[in-house]
């Protein structure tokens, strides 16, 4: 028989572990279905020989508004607040906002592209906003940043997060970023990226927690809706989509924009590093490698007693096997630092991420329908939102407190 409740979560990534955080905390009886035999979605680590290994680079801003009192229970580890660029011809210079003397003296750019960098982040925190939204690219032009900023810095750093280094994606999502990037530090938690989702869910209810539980299918009167799984099927008052885009669409009948950007992260064992401090190392004019993480050197747990973890990051998809990719990184990265021996690398793990980031070109938020044209059926998640930790927290909480309203 089918059960009753008010509301069905349909997926357990951020967006689905916010709805239901949102529903347990005003008491309302709901389940939470979720695909796969674990919660947290893209956001998962595996402990490989000791080594901390994230399914994809990714890092914890702790200027995050949903997640401001996690971050004590993170045990963080952090970035420099500037990266390690890598130019052209293989020449090296630092930029960090909380070293600006050894910022000036670097020469990374000139002392305009300095003074250009402060007037957005004072608009940033005022809140600024495009309309219309445009490309980053033509924005940091427009806004007065030279070439040599945008191609040393901005294609490799930017686009490196945005996963699109034609830095074509949507000027408003950089101005999130760098809103982030301004008001705190980059992280890592102790125990691996996994541990976000681990800590946001641990209140749960675990009766209200379905695992290996896929949704087939859905049909929806004007006041119920049956979710059926192969296993279980319910009536609720209410259902929320937190599901990847193409999944969402698939029981949602809604046609979502799901292309998707696409990234290879390559995990090295290591008994030295390159780098001395924990800046994130970007390559301008990147061939393969687009940036390199020293992961331990920001984290020491991601790496057993006496070694080094590194990840090297190609955005876009490659097609090469993965010791042939990994070699050829290898190749570019000793180019970077010919007086450093990175040859003796070891390969741990290749994480091929075909759904790194949804793609978001200029006014994507306008093309993606953030409601459903039932009243009964809410949706949360990247494709409704931007695709970030924060974002897809809120989002759930949003679509819950919308679910809430016609239950």
């Amino acid at each position: 028989m089918p059960k009753d409740v008010d509301v069905v979560v349909i997926g357990g990534g951020l967006a689905g572990i916010g709805a239901a955080r949102e529903l347990q905390n005003q008491g309302v009886d709901y389940v939470l279905l979720e695909a796969s035999d674990r919660l947290g979605g893209k956001l998962k680590t595996d402990n490989v020989d000791g080594f901390l290994i994230d399914q994809g680079f990714q890092v914890h801003f702790t200027a995050y508004e949903q997640l401001f009192g996690l971050n004590d229970q993170l045990g963080l580890g952090y970035f420099r607040n500037g990266a390690c660029i890598v130019g052209p011809n293989n020449e090296q210079w630092v930029v960090d906002r909380l070293r600006p003397l050894r910022t000036v003296m670097d020469g990374a750019f000139g002392f305009k592209d300095k003074l250009v960098t402060l007037v957005l982040t004072a608009k940033v925190w005022r809140g600024l906003r495009i309309k219309p939204d445009t490309s980053i690219e033509h924005f940091l032009k427009e806004f007065g940043f030279s070439l040599r900023f945008i191609d040393h810095f901005a294609r490799p750093f930017v686009g490196g997060i945005s996963v699109d280094c034609s830095l074509q994606e949507s000027a408003n999502q950089l101005l999130r970023i760098w809103r982030y990037l301004s008001k705190g530090r980059t992280a890592l938690p102790r125990d691996g990226i996994e541990a976000i989702p681990r800590i946001l869910s641990e209140g749960l209810s675990p009766s209200s927690i379905f695992l290996n539980t896929a949704v087939t299918s859905m049909d929806s009167s004007s006041s119920t809706i049956h979710v059926r799984t192969e296993s279980e099927s319910f009536y609720a008052k209410g259902v929320i989509v937190a599901t990847p885009a193409k999944q969402a669409a698939l029981l949602s009948g809604v046609d979502f924009q799901r292309d998707t950007k696409h990234s290879v992260s390559l995990y090295f064992s290591a008994d030295s590093l390159p780098v001395l401090e924990p800046y994130l190392v970007i390559k301008s004019a990147a061939n393969v490698v687009n940036h390199l993480a020293p992961l331990s050197l920001v984290q020491p747990s991601y790496a057993p007693e006496g070694k080094h973890l590194v990840c090297a990051v190609c955005v876009g998809k490659r097609h090469e096997m993965d010791e042939e990719l990994a070699s050829i990184a290898i190749r570019e990265i000793e180019n970077w630092f010919p007086d450093k021996s990175v040859s003796h690398w070891k390969l741990i793990s290749v994480v091929r991420n075909d759904h790194s980031q949804l793609v978001q070109k200029p006014g994507f938020q306008e093309l993606c329908p953030p409601r459903s044209p039932k009243p009964n059926i809410f949706f949360a998640g990247e494709f409704v939102s931007t695709s970030s930790i924060n974002d897809a927290l809120a989002s759930g909480k949003e679509a819950a407190v919308r679910a809430m309203a016609v239950i």
